[in-house]
Protein backbone atom coordinates (compact mmCIF):
# COMPACT_ATOMS: atom_id res chain seq x y z
CA UNK A 1 0.00 0.00 0.00
CA UNK A 2 2.47 2.09 0.56
CA UNK A 3 4.32 1.12 -2.20
CA UNK A 4 1.20 2.18 -4.49
CA UNK A 5 0.96 5.30 -2.43
CA UNK A 6 4.62 5.60 -3.42
CA UNK A 7 3.87 5.81 -7.13
CA UNK A 8 0.74 7.11 -6.56
CA UNK A 9 2.49 10.39 -5.21
CA UNK A 10 5.31 10.41 -7.92
CA UNK A 11 2.74 10.24 -10.61
CA UNK A 12 0.66 13.54 -9.44
CA UNK A 13 4.35 15.15 -8.64
CA UNK A 14 5.02 14.51 -12.07
CA UNK A 15 1.41 15.46 -13.78
CA UNK A 16 1.98 18.56 -11.47
CA UNK A 17 5.68 19.22 -12.68
CA UNK A 18 4.55 18.84 -16.56
CA UNK A 19 1.77 21.03 -15.69
CA UNK A 20 3.86 24.07 -14.42
CA UNK A 21 6.00 23.52 -17.06
CA UNK A 22 3.07 24.38 -19.62
CA UNK A 23 1.78 26.60 -18.08
CA UNK A 24 5.98 28.65 -17.82
CA UNK A 25 5.65 27.51 -21.59
CA UNK A 26 2.49 29.57 -22.72
CA UNK A 27 3.74 33.26 -21.79
CA UNK A 28 7.00 32.46 -23.52
CA UNK A 29 5.61 31.41 -26.63
CA UNK A 30 2.91 33.89 -26.10
CA UNK A 31 6.15 36.74 -25.55
CA UNK A 32 7.95 34.91 -29.01
CA UNK A 33 4.87 35.60 -31.02
CA UNK A 34 4.78 39.68 -29.66
CA UNK A 35 8.19 39.87 -29.97
CA UNK A 36 7.67 38.73 -33.78
CA UNK A 37 4.26 40.39 -34.46
CA UNK A 38 6.75 43.71 -33.39
CA UNK A 39 9.59 43.03 -35.49
CA UNK A 40 7.39 42.29 -38.63
CA UNK A 41 5.54 45.98 -37.53
CA UNK A 42 8.94 47.12 -37.60
CA UNK A 43 9.42 45.73 -40.89
CA UNK A 44 6.49 47.08 -42.12
CA UNK A 45 7.51 50.72 -41.06
CA UNK A 46 10.36 50.52 -42.22
CA UNK A 47 9.43 49.44 -46.01
CA UNK A 48 6.81 52.16 -45.07
CA UNK A 49 9.82 54.50 -44.61
CA UNK A 50 11.53 52.81 -47.96
CA UNK A 51 8.06 53.31 -50.04
CA UNK A 52 8.29 56.95 -48.65
CA UNK A 53 11.96 57.66 -49.07
CA UNK A 54 11.39 56.47 -52.88
CA UNK A 55 7.93 58.36 -52.97
CA UNK A 56 10.41 61.86 -52.14
CA UNK A 57 12.86 60.29 -54.33
CA UNK A 58 10.76 60.47 -57.33
CA UNK A 59 9.26 63.61 -56.29
CA UNK A 60 12.82 65.47 -56.51
CA UNK A 61 13.61 63.98 -59.94
CA UNK A 62 10.37 65.25 -60.93
CA UNK A 63 11.58 68.78 -59.69
CA UNK A 64 14.94 68.84 -60.93
CA UNK A 65 13.54 68.11 -64.44
CA UNK A 66 10.83 70.31 -64.18
CA UNK A 67 13.79 73.21 -63.41
CA UNK A 68 15.55 72.22 -66.04
CA UNK A 69 13.17 72.28 -68.49
CA UNK A 70 11.94 76.31 -67.25
CA UNK A 71 15.66 76.60 -67.99
CA UNK A 72 15.95 74.85 -71.24
CA UNK A 73 12.52 77.16 -72.67
CA UNK A 74 14.97 80.50 -71.46
CA UNK A 75 18.66 79.75 -72.70
CA UNK A 76 21.16 81.63 -71.47
CA UNK A 77 24.07 81.40 -72.94
CA UNK A 78 26.00 84.62 -71.77
CA UNK A 79 27.69 83.39 -69.10
CA UNK A 80 29.44 80.14 -71.00
CA UNK A 81 33.23 80.29 -71.74
CA UNK A 82 33.49 79.67 -75.42
CA UNK A 83 37.25 79.83 -76.18
CA UNK A 84 36.47 80.52 -80.15
CA UNK A 85 34.60 83.84 -78.90
CA UNK A 86 37.92 85.09 -77.06
CA UNK A 87 40.84 83.78 -78.92
CA UNK A 88 39.73 86.04 -81.98
CA UNK A 89 39.28 89.76 -79.92
CA UNK A 90 42.55 88.55 -77.98
CA UNK A 91 44.31 87.72 -81.14
CA UNK A 92 43.29 91.19 -82.22
CA UNK A 93 44.93 92.76 -79.18
CA UNK A 94 47.87 91.43 -79.43
CA UNK A 95 48.29 92.14 -83.14
CA UNK A 96 47.45 95.63 -81.91
CA UNK A 97 50.31 95.74 -79.56
CA UNK A 98 52.55 94.49 -81.32
CA UNK A 99 51.93 97.48 -84.41
CA UNK A 100 53.34 99.95 -81.70
CA UNK A 101 57.09 98.93 -81.78
CA UNK A 102 57.55 96.73 -84.72
CA UNK A 103 58.51 98.77 -88.11
CA UNK A 104 56.20 96.71 -90.09
CA UNK A 105 53.64 97.36 -87.98
CA UNK A 106 54.61 100.89 -87.91
CA UNK A 107 54.41 100.96 -91.53
CA UNK A 108 50.76 99.56 -91.50
CA UNK A 109 49.27 101.75 -89.28
CA UNK A 110 50.43 104.62 -91.24
CA UNK A 111 49.39 103.41 -94.46
CA UNK A 112 46.05 103.08 -93.29
CA UNK A 113 46.08 106.23 -91.42
CA UNK A 114 46.47 108.30 -94.73
CA UNK A 115 43.68 106.15 -95.44
CA UNK A 116 41.14 107.01 -92.90
CA UNK A 117 42.60 110.18 -91.40
CA UNK A 118 42.08 114.06 -92.28
CA UNK A 119 45.49 115.43 -90.81
CA UNK A 120 42.94 117.63 -88.55
CA UNK A 121 40.80 118.63 -90.97
CA UNK A 122 37.27 118.44 -90.82
CA UNK A 123 37.01 117.29 -87.40
CA UNK A 124 33.99 116.33 -85.66
CA UNK A 125 33.00 115.70 -81.88
CA UNK A 126 30.16 113.32 -82.09
CA UNK A 127 32.48 110.60 -81.07
CA UNK A 128 32.38 111.92 -77.75
CA UNK A 129 28.96 111.46 -77.12
CA UNK A 130 27.62 108.60 -79.34
CA UNK A 131 30.93 106.30 -77.68
CA UNK A 132 27.75 106.14 -75.30
CA UNK A 133 24.94 105.17 -76.99
CA UNK A 134 25.13 101.18 -77.17
CA UNK A 135 25.63 101.53 -73.05
CA UNK A 136 22.39 103.82 -73.05
CA UNK A 137 20.64 101.55 -75.20
CA UNK A 138 21.20 98.91 -73.15
CA UNK A 139 19.85 100.13 -70.11
CA UNK A 140 16.80 101.74 -72.00
CA UNK A 141 15.44 98.94 -73.90
CA UNK A 142 15.55 97.14 -70.61
CA UNK A 143 13.25 100.40 -69.05
CA UNK A 144 11.04 99.86 -71.97
CA UNK A 145 10.21 96.05 -70.89
CA UNK A 146 12.19 94.44 -74.24
CA UNK A 147 13.34 91.22 -72.41
CA UNK A 148 16.69 90.40 -72.52
CA UNK A 149 18.65 87.87 -71.10
CA UNK A 150 18.63 89.54 -67.54
CA UNK A 151 16.70 91.70 -64.90
CA UNK A 152 17.55 95.42 -65.17
CA UNK A 153 19.86 94.87 -61.70
CA UNK A 154 21.53 92.12 -63.13
CA UNK A 155 22.06 94.32 -66.06
CA UNK A 156 23.08 97.47 -64.53
CA UNK A 157 25.62 95.62 -62.38
CA UNK A 158 27.18 93.49 -65.16
CA UNK A 159 28.04 96.48 -67.49
CA UNK A 160 29.82 98.22 -64.23
CA UNK A 161 31.77 95.31 -64.05
CA UNK A 162 32.28 95.30 -67.57
CA UNK A 163 33.39 99.14 -67.48
CA UNK A 164 35.56 98.79 -64.78
CA UNK A 165 37.74 96.07 -66.41
CA UNK A 166 37.68 98.24 -69.71
CA UNK A 167 39.05 101.22 -67.53
CA UNK A 168 41.92 98.99 -65.85
CA UNK A 169 42.73 97.59 -68.68
CA UNK A 170 42.82 100.81 -71.28
CA UNK A 171 44.76 102.58 -68.60
CA UNK A 172 47.25 100.67 -67.41
CA UNK A 173 48.06 100.14 -71.50
CA UNK A 174 48.20 103.17 -72.40
CA UNK A 175 51.15 103.73 -69.10
CA UNK A 176 53.25 100.81 -70.37
CA UNK A 177 53.00 101.65 -74.16
CA UNK A 178 52.96 105.11 -73.54
CA UNK A 179 52.50 105.76 -77.73
CA UNK A 180 52.58 108.75 -79.25
CA UNK A 181 48.96 110.26 -80.51
CA UNK A 182 48.62 110.80 -84.36
CA UNK A 183 48.28 114.26 -83.85
CA UNK A 184 51.34 114.65 -81.08
CA UNK A 185 49.03 115.79 -78.56
CA UNK A 186 50.13 113.20 -76.35
CA UNK A 187 51.54 109.88 -75.17
CA UNK A 188 48.71 107.88 -74.20
CA UNK A 189 47.09 106.69 -77.80
CA UNK A 190 47.30 102.91 -77.36
CA UNK A 191 44.38 101.69 -77.27
CA UNK A 192 41.45 103.84 -77.93
CA UNK A 193 39.64 104.58 -74.69
CA UNK A 194 36.83 105.92 -76.65
CA UNK A 195 36.57 102.81 -78.94
CA UNK A 196 36.89 100.17 -75.81
CA UNK A 197 33.93 102.21 -74.41
CA UNK A 198 31.52 101.97 -77.15
CA UNK A 199 32.41 98.12 -77.72
CA UNK A 200 31.45 96.99 -74.15
CA UNK A 201 27.94 98.19 -75.12
CA UNK A 202 27.90 96.87 -78.15
CA UNK A 203 28.81 93.47 -76.94
CA UNK A 204 26.83 93.64 -74.18
CA UNK A 205 23.34 94.58 -76.68
CA UNK A 206 24.85 91.33 -78.24
CA UNK A 207 24.55 89.26 -75.30
CA UNK A 208 21.32 90.27 -74.10
CA UNK A 209 20.13 89.99 -77.27
CA UNK A 210 21.73 87.48 -78.91
CA UNK A 211 19.21 84.22 -78.78
CA UNK A 212 15.84 86.77 -79.26
CA UNK A 213 16.73 89.96 -81.72
CA UNK A 214 20.83 89.47 -82.46
CA UNK A 215 20.22 92.55 -84.98
CA UNK A 216 20.12 94.75 -82.10
CA UNK A 217 23.80 93.95 -81.24
CA UNK A 218 24.77 93.79 -85.06
CA UNK A 219 23.59 97.23 -85.17
CA UNK A 220 25.17 98.46 -82.13
CA UNK A 221 28.37 96.54 -83.52
CA UNK A 222 28.25 99.25 -86.34
CA UNK A 223 27.90 102.24 -84.50
CA UNK A 224 31.04 101.20 -82.43
CA UNK A 225 32.88 100.67 -85.72
CA UNK A 226 31.51 104.34 -86.61
CA UNK A 227 33.45 105.84 -83.20
CA UNK A 228 36.25 103.74 -84.12
CA UNK A 229 36.66 105.59 -87.91
CA UNK A 230 35.95 108.87 -86.26
CA UNK A 231 38.93 108.47 -83.92
CA UNK A 232 41.19 107.91 -87.14
CA UNK A 233 39.30 110.79 -88.73
CA UNK A 234 39.78 113.11 -86.27
CA UNK A 235 43.87 112.29 -86.60
CA UNK A 236 43.65 111.28 -82.69
CA UNK A 237 44.17 107.41 -82.69
CA UNK A 238 46.18 105.05 -85.00
CA UNK A 239 44.52 101.56 -87.02
CA UNK A 240 45.96 99.51 -83.95
CA UNK A 241 44.96 102.14 -81.40
CA UNK A 242 41.10 101.42 -82.33
CA UNK A 243 41.04 97.31 -83.13
CA UNK A 244 42.89 96.95 -79.62
CA UNK A 245 40.25 99.48 -78.03
CA UNK A 246 37.11 97.08 -79.78
CA UNK A 247 39.02 94.23 -78.99
CA UNK A 248 39.60 95.14 -75.10
CA UNK A 249 35.85 96.89 -75.10
CA UNK A 250 34.40 92.88 -76.03
CA UNK A 251 36.74 90.95 -73.93
CA UNK A 252 36.25 92.88 -70.57
CA UNK A 253 32.64 92.60 -71.08
CA UNK A 254 32.61 88.87 -72.44
CA UNK A 255 34.68 88.56 -69.12
CA UNK A 256 31.82 90.48 -66.65
CA UNK A 257 29.11 87.73 -68.26
CA UNK A 258 31.42 84.85 -66.99
CA UNK A 259 32.31 86.29 -63.85
CA UNK A 260 28.69 87.57 -62.81
CA UNK A 261 27.22 84.68 -61.49
CA UNK A 262 30.08 83.62 -59.57
CA UNK A 263 30.17 86.32 -57.30
CA UNK A 264 26.43 87.49 -57.27
CA UNK A 265 23.45 85.34 -56.80
CA UNK A 266 20.78 85.70 -59.43
CA UNK A 267 17.23 85.93 -59.49
CA UNK A 268 15.48 82.89 -60.77
CA UNK A 269 14.74 82.54 -64.02
CA UNK A 270 10.63 83.21 -64.09
CA UNK A 271 11.88 86.76 -61.69
CA UNK A 272 14.04 87.96 -64.15
CA UNK A 273 12.50 87.92 -67.02
CA UNK A 274 9.39 89.88 -65.83
CA UNK A 275 8.66 93.13 -67.57
CA UNK A 276 10.10 96.64 -65.94
CA UNK A 277 7.51 98.75 -66.03
CA UNK A 278 8.60 102.86 -66.82
CA UNK A 279 6.18 105.54 -66.81
CA UNK A 280 6.55 108.96 -67.98
CA UNK A 281 4.21 112.15 -67.40
CA UNK A 282 4.70 115.86 -68.79
CA UNK A 283 4.25 118.90 -66.59
CA UNK A 284 3.81 122.49 -67.29
CA UNK A 285 3.31 124.86 -64.08
CA UNK A 286 4.46 128.16 -63.64
CA UNK A 287 6.25 128.44 -66.91
CA UNK A 288 8.27 125.11 -66.07
CA UNK A 289 8.01 122.45 -68.28
CA UNK A 290 9.40 118.74 -67.15
CA UNK A 291 8.81 115.08 -67.01
CA UNK A 292 7.58 113.35 -64.07
CA UNK A 293 9.33 109.61 -64.72
CA UNK A 294 8.52 106.14 -62.32
CA UNK A 295 10.35 103.27 -62.97
CA UNK A 296 8.98 99.81 -61.49
CA UNK A 297 11.46 96.79 -61.34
Amino acid sequence: MNKNNTIMTLAVSLVMTLISLNANALPYDKGIAADTVSTAADGFDYEGDSLFSVADTVVNEKTIAADTAAVAAYPDPTHHFRAAEWLIPGGVAVFGAICVNASWGKNLRENLHNTFSQKGLNKTSIDNYIQYAPAALTLGLGLCGVKGQHAFKDRAIIMMMSYATMAIVVNAAKYTFKEKRPDSSSRNSFPSGHTATAFVGAEMLFQEYRTTHPWIGYTAYGLSAAVAYLRMHNDRHWANDVLAGAAVGMLSTKFAYWLYPKIFREKKRENRMKRTAFFGMPYYQDRTAGVNVAMVF
